[in-house]
C-alpha cells in the first residue's frame, strides 16, 4: 500500500520534470526517478523501514489473538457437539427405550388380550359342544317320528271337533230346563223347613234362656275342688310310690340277707371283704364265684371312696386284669374294659413278667403278680 502511495508520487513529479516521459516506473529508482524521487520517498520508507517490524509484530500478535480466539471457539464448539451428542444420545436413547417400553408393554397387553379372546373363544366352542350334546341328549332320536305323530293326533282331534253334533243347543236348553226344575224343587224344600220351624214351641228362647240361667247357678268353687282334688290325688300316688320303694328296699335287704348273709352293703351294692383268708387272684375268682358273686371291680370314684373306708391299709384282689392283652385293663365280671381305673404313682409298671392283675391298697391300684395271695373283695350282681 506505502508503495503504491509512494509509486504514485513519483509519477506525478517525473512528469512535471520531464514532459516527454508520462509513467515513472520503479523498476531501477537511483536512475529512473533521479535525486528528487528518492528525496520524497525517503522519509517515508524511512517510515515504512521503522515501524515494520513493529507492524509485523502487531500483525503477528493479532493473529496469535485471533488464533486463539478461533481455537478457543473451536474448542467451544467441539465441546458443546460432543455435549450435544451425548444429550441427543441420552435423549434419543431414553425415548427409544421408552418407546420401547411402551411397545412392549402394548405388545404384552395384546397378547394378553388375544390370549384372553382365544380363552373366551375356547370356552364357547366348549360351550357349545357341551349344548350339542345335552341337546342330542334331550331329543329323542325318534323326535322326527314323534312330530309326525303329534301332527296326526292333531288332525284327528281337528275331525273329531267337526263331528260334533250341531245340536249342543238344545241339549244346552234341556240342561236349563233341568236347573229350572232343581230351582222348583229347591223352593219346595224351603216351603217345607218353614213349616217346620213354626211348629217349634214359641216358648223355646224363653225355656233356653232359663236353662242358662240355672247353669250360672251351679257354684264357682267348683273348679278350685276339682283342683284340689287332683292335688289330694296326686299326693296320695307320691306316697304309695315312697312306700312302693320302703317296701322294694325292705325285700331288697331281706333278699339279700337269704341269699347273701356274709355281704354288706357299702354304697349301692353289696360287697363281701375277707380279712382272715389270703388267696392268689385264681382262687379268688373262683371262690366268689362259689358264693353266688363275683370279683369286684369299682365302677367309680364314689364307690371307691364308700368301700375305702372299709379296708384300711391291706392288700386286695380285684376283678381287673390285662391277661389277654398287656396294658389292657378288663373288668372280670363283664368281660369289657374296666369302667374305672386309679392308679398309684408310677403304675402300672409291669416290673415283673406275671403283674397282669390288679390289687387295691389304700385306695390306689398296682399291678401284682397273680400267684401272690392278697384278701378279697367279692361283689354281686345286685345293687340296691
Amino acid at each position: 500500500m506505502y508503495l503504491l502511495i509512494a509509486w504514485n508520487l513519483c509519477g506525478c513529479q517525473s512528469e512535471s520534470q520531464d514532459n516527454a516521459r508520462s509513467v515513472c516506473l520503479l523498476q531501477d529508482p537511483p536512475n529512473q526517478c533521479g535525486e528528487f524521487c528518492l528525496s520524497v520517498l525517503e522519509p517515508l520508507l524511512g517510515h515504512i523501514s521503522k515501524h515494520q517490524e513493529q507492524w509485523n509484530t502487531s500483525d503477528a500478535l493479532q493473529l496469535n489473538d485471533t488464533q486463539a480466539k478461533l481455537d478457543r471457539i473451536q474448542t467451544k464448539l467441539d465441546w458443546q457437539a460432543i455435549s450435544l451428542g451425548d444429550t441427543l444420545k441420552k435423549v434419543l436413547t431414553q425415548d427409544f427405550q421408552d418407546k420401547l417400553t411402551r411397545m412392549e408393554a402394548h405388545q404384552t397387553d395384546i397378547q394378553k388380550s388375544m390370549g384372553s379372546q382365544l380363552e373366551v373363544q375356547i370356552n364357547l366352542e366348549k360351550q357349545q359342544k357341551s349344548l350339542a350334546e345335552t341337546f342330542k341328549s334331550i331329543v329323542p332320536e325318534n323326535f322326527a317320528e314323534m312330530l309326525g305323530k303329534i301332527k296326526e293326533e292333531q288332525t284327528s282331534i281337528q275331525e273329531t271337533v267337526k263331528k260334533i253334533p250341531l245340536d249342543v243347543e238344545e241339549k244346552l236348553g234341556r240342561v236349563q230346563d233341568q236347573q229350572t226344575s232343581l230351582g222348583a224343587q229347591l223352593e219346595d224344600q224351603k216351603s217345607h223347613l218353614e213349616a217346620l220351624r213354626k211348629t217349634i214351641p214359641e216358648n223355646f228362647e224363653e225355656r233356653l234362656t232359663a236353662l242358662q240361667e240355672n247353669i250360672k247357678k251351679i257354684p264357682e268353687g267348683l273348679e278350685g275342688r276339682l283342683e284340689r282334688l287332683e292335688n289330694n290325688q296326686k299326693d296320695m300316688q307320691k306316697k304309695m310310690e315312697a312306700q312302693q320303694i320302703r317296701l322294694m328296699n325292705t325285700l331288697t335287704k331281706i333278699y339279700a340277707k337269704v341269699y347273701w348273709p356274709k355281704f354288706e352293703r357299702i354304697g349301692s351294692s353289696l360287697f363281701f371283704i375277707d380279712r382272715k383268708n389270703a388267696y392268689s387272684w385264681l382262687t379268688a375268682v373262683n371262690t366268689c364265684r362259689e358264693m353266688d358273686g363275683f370279683i369286684a371291680s369299682i365302677k367309680d370314684q364314689e364307690e371307691l371312696d364308700a368301700i375305702k373306708a372299709k379296708l384300711g391299709g391291706e392288700h386286695f384282689w380285684l376283678g381287673i386284669n390285662d391277661r389277654d392283652s398287656i396294658g389292657v385293663y378288663i373288668s372280670h365280671a363283664s368281660g369289657e374294659k374296666a369302667p374305672f381305673l386309679k392308679w398309684k404313682s408310677g403304675e402300672p409298671n409291669h416290673g415283673e413278667s406275671d403283674e397282669r392283675c390288679v390289687e387295691l391298697v389304700n385306695g390306689e391300684m398296682n399291678d401284682e403278680p397273680c400267684s401272690k395271695e392278697k384278701f378279697l373283695i367279692c361283689q354281686t350282681n345286685f345293687d340296691l
